[in-house]
């Protein structure tokens, strides 16, 4: 039986000249790349691309070639299929949603909204799964979920929908010790040595710009900042020196201050940093059918119950 990926893998080979290429390129080993190769070949009888020590891209043997459009046609009937399975499936009543998201906005977001959706919709199974925000994209076009939630930018592609929910404003979230003055702060209240970072806004421009413009020429990164976090939401465990500081989303200052409101304190800045986007990614197979909608409505009555929060 033909294994869809040695096809895949096969004509990504074609494509790449370079076993090394595909396995970058498709996050696999080399090794596994050249199994699903060798899988194909058994299958078919014969060699089908030249490889030898020195060679630095690989071609196609004469019957590599010949197979070369059954394989482009074979992966073309695949999708066109999988493509007709997913229209049956819109016509079919759905009553589960298959939702991935950051484990922070499982506890900021998600959760409320799931309440929400099951009181308006009694009957609806959902299924939840914590999933890294640079995996959620490849995960909705693959059809492993139906909606993904993601903090952040996502360009739109032919497979997902990018619905853009709110954004938030960020504060400077502070020890309720801080001798920073009770006031809107400017730049030059904060010492940029006791900032706490966090890695997603080491690596975007835009919060780049703006702290550059702040505070200094240079950019921030990982090796000139003295904390650095990978969560926005353990921030407050490093906010222990009281000239410590950090920049945070509203719903996340929010949730720090309602759980420790004798410890944490927050300032609001000027020039104000970026604003946090949080939208959903919809598999455009999936569709906006009753649970997607139903869901949605969900959405925007959690946005409006909260003021720091404008909707999109």
């Amino acid at each position: 039986m033909v294994n869809a990926k040695c096809i895949e893998v096969f004509l990504s080979i074609v494509e790449h000249k370079s076993i090394s290429s595909v396995a970058r390129s498709s996050y696999l080993s080399q090794p596994t790349v050249s199994e699903y190769l060798n899988q194909l070949e058994t299958l078919v009888g014969t060699a089908l691309v030249l490889r030898g020590k020195g060679q630095r891209q690989i071609t196609l043997t004469p019957a590599g070639e010949a197979f070369l459009p059954l394989a482009r046609k074979w992966m073309d009937y695949q999708l066109e299929l999988e493509h007709q399975i997913l229209q049956f499936r819109q016509t079919q009543p759905h009553n589960a949603l298959r939702l991935a998201a950051s484990s922070g906005a499982h506890q900021l977001v998600v959760s409320d909204i799931i309440y929400k959706l099951l009181a308006r919709c009694p009957d609806v199974k959902v299924q939840l799964c914590n999933t890294e925000r640079r995996e959620m994209l490849s995960a909705i076009e693959d059809h492993s979920f139906d909606i993904a939630f993601v903090f952040g930018n996502i360009p739109e592609s032919d497979l997902v929908e990018v619905v853009p929910l709110f954004e938030e404003d960020q504060y400077v979230l502070c020890p309720g010790a801080t001798p920073l003055p009770n006031r809107t702060l400017t730049p030059e209240d904060l010492d940029p040595q006791h900032e706490i970072s966090y890695t997603g806004y080491l690596k975007s421009e835009r919060f780049q710009a703006w702290h550059r413009s702040c505070f200094s020429t240079q950019p921030a990164s990982a090796e000139t900042q003295r904390i650095v976090v990978s969560s926005l939401a353990s921030v407050h465990h490093y906010l222990t020196d009281p000239k410590a500081w950090a920049v945070i989303p509203a719903s996340i200052a929010m949730t720090n201050i309602s759980q420790k409101a004798e410890q944490l304190t927050f300032r609001r800045l000027e020039p104000a940093p970026p604003c946090r986007t949080c939208s959903v990614l919809i598999a455009k197979a999936y569709g906006r059918n009753k649970l997607v909608q139903d869901f949605l409505q969900c959405c925007t009555a959690f946005t409006e119950e909260r003021s720091y929060l404008h909707k999109l």
